[in-house]
């Protein structure tokens, strides 16, 4: 009991320091593209994550068929296929937010680490989901591929 009451109060105590400080000015917010890592531990892991991973997991979203998803829903938005015409290629109805969340570590490397190629790549990717979006812009290729959401 004893322990864990100085745990609480020395909890207490950080929170309460953490906060003057914030209210005081010493502590501020910094802009991701503002910090660099230079420790080796984090530093070799951010770089395998710039020149592999982001790669790695677009290479797996689309052998799963999740951007080929958007294609297909762009062409049945376009009016170049009809519902039925295109098998949906991946498992799940929300497949959709795998591709996203790529994009967006895409994003945040791009953002601190130009590199061209990774760029035009995720051009490529960013026009196919905007073909899959609605007249009413509403975006998800489950139900475009199968006519779940209107009158077809």
């Amino acid at each position: 009991m004893r322990y864990m009451k100085g745990k609480l109060m020395t909890g207490f105590c950080l929170l309460s320091l953490c906060l003057s400080a914030m209210a005081s000015g010493e502590i501020r917010q910094v802009p991701f593209t503002d910090v660099q890592v230079n420790d080796q531990f984090w530093k070799q892991r951010l770089d395998v994550m710039r020149s592999t991973t982001i790669r790695y997991a677009f290479q797996k979203v689309s052998d799963a068929g999740q951007i080929r998803n958007f294609e297909y829903a762009g062409k049945i938005v376009s009016g170049e296929a009809n519902v039925g015409d295109l098998t949906f290629q991946s498992g799940q109805p929300y497949d959709d937010a795998e591709v996203y969340k790529v994009l967006e570590g895409a994003a945040y490397v791009l953002e601190t680490h130009p590199d061209a190629s990774l760029e035009a790549y995720c051009d490529g990717v960013i026009d196919k989901i905007c073909s899959a979006q609605e007249p009413d812009g509403y975006i998800q290729t489950n139900f475009t591929s199968f006519c779940i959401r209107r009158q077809c």
